[in-house]
């Protein structure tokens, strides 16, 4: 039997209305499923790469008891997920114009992927939109 593979595509951030609390909500998903042993992928793409730099995701606190979507991100991270993130997305979303400065940016476990690389993990994995 074949392994399960999950993709998680999102691309709504605050701004967007309920954007962050979309964003929080496929974070707790990806952390469900990676702690199922599901193969687990989550991209950030468009408004949404903004969570990726470091110290962005911090503040944000939509859910009621406390935690964050950066407590959602590490313990992803933590449990062996894998975060890609658009580059030229972030670069334009943060207002970085050099790739270098970018990768110094990114929290530690996440790593540039363009659109070709979500597009080839689509064709392999079952698509959840956020």
């Amino acid at each position: 039997m074949e392994s399960q593979k999950i993709l998680i595509l999102i691309t709504h951030r605050d701004g967007d209305g309920d954007g962050y609390t979309r964003a929080c909500f496929a974070f707790k998903l990806a952390v469900i499923f990676v702690n199922m042993g599901v193969d687990t992928v989550v991209y950030l793409g468009g408004a949404a790469s903004v969570l990726a730099q470091d110290g962005r995701a911090q503040p944000v606190n939509p859910i009621d008891n406390g935690e964050n979507i950066r407590s959602y991100i590490d313990d992803f991270i933590l449990n062996q997920g894998k975060i890609f993130v658009c580059c030229a997305c972030y670069m334009s979303h943060c207002g970085i114009h050099d790739e270098r400065d970018m990768k110094k940016t990114l929290i530690k476990g996440m790593e540039c992927g363009g659109i070709a690389a979500m597009a080839g993990l689509s064709l392999e994995s079952k698509v959840f939109t956020f």
